[in-house]
């Protein structure tokens, strides 16, 4: 099954300790620049490249507000995928 995927560019050392921060704030304890936590039913993976300053996000896996005919296809609905896209976006824009 794909997962919803983001990339995003200019990530520097002092941003990633920033999103880190951040993303312990809602229960994502990020300890390695590539791994995979829960929160709020929502499993999420990342990569951070240091060298070419990009982080990369996928949702996994999400049990919030099933649609059964999304989940035929994808591990995560369109209200999943937009939820957590506003929240990857808010800690990044805002580390």
């Amino acid at each position: 099954m794909p997962a919803a995927t983001k990339s995003y560019s200019g990530i520097t050392p002092e941003k990633w300790k920033r999103i880190t921060s951040a993303a312990e704030l809602y229960g994502i304890r990020i300890d390695a620049h590539t791994g995979q936590g829960e929160s709020y039913g929502i499993t999420l993976s990342w990569s951070w490249e240091p060298a070419r300053k990009r982080l990369t996000v996928s949702i996994v896996e999400s049990t919030l507000m099933p649609d059964a005919d999304a989940l035929a296809t994808s591990p995560a609905s369109p209200a999943d995928v937009f939820l957590v896209a506003c929240l990857i976006n808010q800690i990044v824009e805002n580390a």
